[in-house]
């Protein structure tokens, strides 16, 4: 994580605000504490928000189109969606149904709708 210098000095060139949004795809939202222990205690004294995607928000999600292959509605979240900058960070392993996890999907599923 940028040191406090480096945080102004991004949301001051850039003009952007900064979010960091979990990736929790299907899986339940992070707590208070969870958050608190995963994350930089300078992005709290730098007032970074911080939000849990909620896959069953639905207000929160932008439609994109249907998949070609039987017509799946895509949501997708919509604040992913609007940043200009997406760093995305996680780890790849073993999943027992998917056959791995994290890497290049962490953007999707993670951020999309739960149905």
């Amino acid at each position: 994580m940028a040191d406090s210098a480096d945080t102004v000095r991004i949301r001051r060139q850039t003009g952007k605000k900064i979010l960091i949004l979990i990736a929790t795809g299907t899986h339940r939202s992070l707590t208070n504490a969870e958050i608190k222990e995963m994350l930089d205690e300078r992005v709290f004294l730098n007032n970074i928000r911080v939000v849990n995607h909620a896959s069953s928000n639905i207000a929160n999600l932008s439609f994109l189109g249907k998949t070609k292959r039987g017509g799946s509605r895509i949501l997708v979240n919509s604040d992913y969606m609007k940043a200009d900058i997406k760093i995305l960070t996680g780890v790849v392993e073993s999943h027992f149904m998917a056959g791995f996890s994290g890497g290049a999907k962490v953007n999707l599923p993670r951020f999309n709708r739960q149905r």
